[in-house]
């Protein structure tokens, strides 16, 4: 959940290793798409909440405020 409301705005920062998206939800949440390099994606699945969301923090850029992880993550390998 973000600290600040979305007001409905999708937010996509281009970051070193990938691209970051904080997709806007009706309920206001957002949905992250966040895709890194594998090495990157497995270490941020591992790590613990607080790590995790200090990144997202740092590679939002902050964009709406501190985001709170309410679900799972989960990760999915594209291309070949």
């Amino acid at each position: 959940m973000p600290e600040r409301p979305h007001r409905n705005t999708a937010w996509q920062r281009f970051i070193e290793g990938g691209t970051l998206a904080l997709l806007p939800l009706a309920d206001g949440s957002v949905s992250i798409v966040w895709s890194l390099r594998e090495a990157q994606a497995q270490a941020l699945l591992a790590a613990p909440v607080a790590q995790f969301e200090a990144q997202l923090l740092a590679d939002s850029d902050g964009a709406l405020g501190a985001l709170s992880l309410h679900g799972a993550r989960l990760a999915f390998r594209c291309g070949a």
